[in-house]
């Protein structure tokens, strides 16, 4: 038994090739690569939304955090940034 087996995990472009989303995957989650422009109806039925772009950047791209929330209230977001989501480096970008 797959303890994450009925769970789906959407990750925002190369957030789909990190660490974090393989180990979901080897829980036995699925998992869906998407694009910005695509995050916000790939985000309705999914129970985990990774990326690595910080909270500014998608509030940028039109996917701010309170709409993320509108959109799926029980989304776990989890963003996985090198510098921070803001501040001085927040859109510096580094590799895992």
């Amino acid at each position: 038994m797959k303890l994450l087996a009925q769970h789906h995990v959407v990750a925002l472009e190369q957030a789909a090739d990190s660490a974090l989303a393989r180990f979901l995957v080897s829980l036995g989650a699925t998992l869906t690569r998407t694009s910005i422009a695509n995050a916000a109806s790939a985000v309705t039925s999914a129970d985990f939304f990774i990326e690595q772009v910080g909270t500014q950047t998608l509030a940028q791209a039109g996917l701010p955090r309170a709409q993320l929330e509108a959109i799926n209230a029980k989304l776990i977001h989890v963003s996985v940034t090198h510098f921070g989501s803001s501040g001085p480096y927040a859109y510096w970008r580094g590799s895992e």
